[in-house]
């Protein structure tokens, strides 16, 4: 990634302003939690979620995960917490807020 951007098979991703450091795992150590997105050649356009786990300075990355497209989604907040995740958006013109975990190295949706 330079400046918040990666280009792979004319696929554009890049960083947006919805990132969050806080501790998820509880061992002291601030994680990072970011909200990516990615436009393709055709202007389709999703965001996903991704999360790395610093292990005593060992990156863990958990794979991301597709919270949804530009047509749909518009990211108002991103915050760790108590070890979750909350993602606030107007999804379809409402006001939603998700809870995201980890399980087995994946994260998923309360």
């Amino acid at each position: 990634m330079v400046k918040g951007k990666y280009n792979e098979n004319n696929t554009t991703i890049e960083l947006s302003d919805f990132t969050s450091f806080e501790d998820f795992d509880g061992d002291g150590i601030n994680d990072a939690a970011a909200i990516l997105i990615a436009e393709k050649p055709d202007s389709t356009i999703t965001y996903s979620l991704a999360l790395n786990i610093n292990k005593y300075f060992y990156f863990m990355n958990i794979p991301d995960i597709i919270i949804g497209d530009s047509s749909k989604i518009e990211i108002l907040s991103l915050e760790i917490k108590e070890n979750k995740i909350f993602l606030t958006s107007i999804l379809n013109q409402s006001e939603k807020s998700t809870v995201f975990g980890v399980k087995d190295n994946q994260l998923f949706e309360y």
